[in-house]
C-alpha cells in the first residue's frame, strides 16, 4: 500500500509474482481435454464424416417435394372433369368495359362485399385500395349492379352459399389442387359454382372452374356444375 503525495492510498501488485503458470484453465479451454491418441483422433474423424454424409443425404432427401400444389388457374385439363357440367353465361351490360386487370379485381371485390345501397361507396373504397382509375371504379359499378341482378347470384332455392370460399382438391395423379371459388351455392341437391371473368374467355377458364366444382362435388357427395359468367 502506498500514499500518494495528496495522501491518497493506492495499491498495486506486479502481476509477474502471481504463480500463474501454475495455474489451470476451466473447462474446454483446456486443450489438453481435446487431445487424445492417435487411434482416438481417426476415430473422432471418421464419425464426424458419418455424420456429415447422414446428413448431407437427409437434407437432399427433405429436398424433394412428397406433394405436388398447383393453382386451379394453372391447372392442366384433367380427364377427372369431363363429367363436370360446364356452361358459359354472359351478362349483358350496356357501354365499354375496361379491359385492365385493375378492372376485373374491382369487379370481383364488389361482387364479394355487394351492397346495392352502398355500391358507390364500396367501390370508391375499394378503388382506392388497389389503385383503380375514375372510369374503372365507375364501370366496375354498372358490371357489378347487372352482374347481381342475374338469377344466377340470386338463387331463391339455395341452402348453403359460399363466396370467395378456398378448397384443396387432390388429383389421382397424386397433384393437389388449391384455389378459391368465387360463388357457390346449393339446393340442396346440387351445387352451382359459378367463376367470375371480366376478360376473353379461354379454354384454361374452363378447367379452372370445372376443378371447383369436381372439389365441391367429392366434398359433399353431390353433382356439381360449373359455371363461368363472363361480365
Amino acid at each position: 500500500m502506498h500514499k500518494t503525495v495528496a495522501g491518497n492510498r493506492v495499491f498495486w501488485f506486479d502481476p509477474k509474482v502471481l504463480p500463474l503458470a501454475t495455474q489451470t484453465l476451466p473447462g474446454l479451454q483446456r486443450d489438453v481435454m481435446l487431445d487424445g491418441t492417435e487411434t482416438q483422433r481417426q476415430a473422432g474423424l471418421l464419425e464426424w464424416n458419418q455424420w456429415q454424409n447422414i446428413r448431407a443425404a437427409l437434407i437432399a432427401t427433405a429436398s424433394k417435394p412428397t406433394v405436388k400444389t398447383v393453382l386451379a388457374s394453372n391447372s392442366r385439363g384433367t380427364p377427372e372433369t369431363g363429367k363436370i357440367e360446364f356452361q358459359v353465361i354472359a351478362v349483358e351490360c350496356e357501354g365499354p368495359r375496361p379491359s385492365t386487370r385493375k378492372f376485373g379485381r374491382l369487379v370481383h371485390a364488389l361482387l364479394e362485399s355487394w351492397d346495392a345501397t352502398a355500391a358507390d361507396r364500396l367501390a370508391e373504397f375499394h378503388g382506392r385500395r388497389i389503385g383503380a382509375t375514375e372510369h374503372e371504379v365507375a364501370s366496375a359499378i354498372v358490371v357489378a349492379r347487372a352482374a347481381m341482378q342475374h338469377p344466377l347470384l340470386n338463387p331463391t332455392r339455395a341452402v348453403k352459399i359460399h363466396r370467395e370460399y378456398p378448397i384443396l382438391l387432390t388429383l389421382t395423379s397424386g397433384e393437389v389442387v388449391e384455389g378459391v371459388i368465387d360463388l357457390a351455392w346449393s339446393d340442396g341437391e346440387s351445387w352451382t359454382v359459378i367463376d367470375f371473368k371480366t376478360g376473353r374467355s379461354e379454354q384454361k377458364y374452363k378447367s379452372q372452374v370445372q376443378l371447383y366444382a369436381l372439389a365441391l362435388q367429392r366434398a359433399t357427395g353431390l353433382p356439381a356444375r360449373a359455371i363461368l359468367l363472363e361480365l
